[in-house]
């Protein structure tokens, strides 16, 4: 490995997850709409999408109870939405990001 081939990985790494979803703001508004939608149904107990992989073959994936523990903990039960999902506090974050994302006002700079 040249001593370039390993600065170009270091920058990739150093390179904020979100940001290419954030510059975009139409799928922030998409992204954000179908997570406050999501997150809505469940809430009020109505039926909510389901994971295509988990309805096609009964399977949970790894996004089982995310939706669950993300309402659990806007409700303000932690306990509970960490077991329903250890990575809710991070998505209920991330989907927060890519919300502001959308509504803030867009940079003159570019």
């Amino acid at each position: 490995m040249t001593k370039t081939s390993v600065w170009a990985d270091l920058n990739t790494l150093r390179r904020p997850i979100l940001a290419p979803i954030i510059d975009n703001r139409p799928l922030c508004w998409g992204i954000a709409t179908a997570g406050i939608i999501q997150v809505n149904l469940t809430a009020l107990a109505l039926p909510a999408w389901q994971s295509p992989l988990h309805r096609l073959f009964g399977i949970p994936d790894p996004g089982c109870g995310l939706t669950r523990a993300i309402v659990a903990l806007l409700r303000g039960d932690w306990q509970t939405s960490l077991t329903f999902h250890v990575f809710a506090p991070l998505f209920t974050v991330a989907i927060s990001i890519i919300a502001l994302g959308a509504a803030l006002p867009a940079s003159r700079q570019k």
